[in-house]
């Protein structure tokens, strides 16, 4: 999975200091992640089932689906 991402954007328009690491935030993390479970809930959206990104892939897909 990727590393998840927080950012203080009142002090950090620019989105360079990644805050999810940082301890005083620990509460705020939970709180967005109790919150996003909520949400998940009410609307029935399940988890979410994208592919990870594998990166760049070397062969060709199958000459069927070219």
């Amino acid at each position: 999975r990727h590393k998840s991402e927080m950012y203080n954007l009142a002090a950090d328009p620019r989105e360079l200091n990644n805050l999810v690491d940082d301890p005083r935030y620990v509460a705020t993390l939970l709180a967005m992640k109790k919150e996003l479970r909520r949400v998940l809930k009410e609307t029935g959206a399940g988890p979410d089932t994208m592919p990870l990104d594998l990166g760049i892939k070397t062969e060709l897909p199958e000459e069927s689906i070219r």
